[in-house]
């Protein structure tokens, strides 16, 4: 892959920030919130055979785009903010480092919004039927018939949007504590 579309830096800084700032370790607690929810949030609508339809894929989209555009912007701002702090106390050191945590979960969230429209637009080159549910292809494992669209995009584009809503908030309350700690 081009060093110039990797991703994985991306999602490593990401990572990198669920980090407990008391010792510095992997938080448990965030891997757990962040990672093994949405995870088992998705298996659990594979099990029950959730499939989504196209009035949902089109707000899923809508709610994706938007997001995305803005929290560019966002990371114009914090950019912006970071160029400014002069390192002279160790306030203004956590919030340039609180600035470096919150460029990488915005620049994931964005990541993880353009993933969700991907595949969103993926399952959207699939025909409907008249109920709105997409018609892909029938999967056969042994005795149990599933669909490519429960088995692979729902629980794809539902895990991307949940680590994107999730991401927001951890942004929304690093973006307050850079603003309001003194």
């Amino acid at each position: 892959m081009s060093k110039k579309i990797n991703i994985w830096i991306i999602i490593k800084d990401h990572l990198n920030t669920l980090r407990d700032h008391e010792n510095g370790k992997i938080s448990k607690l965030d891997i757990l919130t962040f990672l093994v929810c949405p995870f088992l949030i998705v298996v659990s609508l594979v099990v029950y055979q959730y499939a989504i339809n196209k009035e949902l894929v089109s707000l899923i989209v809508n709610f994706a785009s938007i997001v995305t555009s803005l929290l560019i912007s966002v990371l114009v701002l914090i950019y912006d903010q970071y160029s400014k702090i002069e390192v002279s106390n160790n306030i203004q050191k956590l919030k340039k480092e609180v600035l470096e945590q919150l460029f990488s979960n915005v620049s994931f969230t964005i990541l993880m919004g353009i993933i969700t429209v991907i595949f969103c637009l993926l399952l959207n080159s699939f025909p409907v039927d008249k109920n709105g549910f997409y018609q892909t292809v029938n999967i056969n494992i042994k005795e149990y018939t599933t669909t490519l669209s429960i088995i692979l995009f729902t629980p794809t584009i539902l895990f991307f949007l949940l680590e994107m809503i999730l991401t927001l908030f951890m942004a929304l309350k690093r973006l307050h504590i850079v603003f309001f700690v003194k």
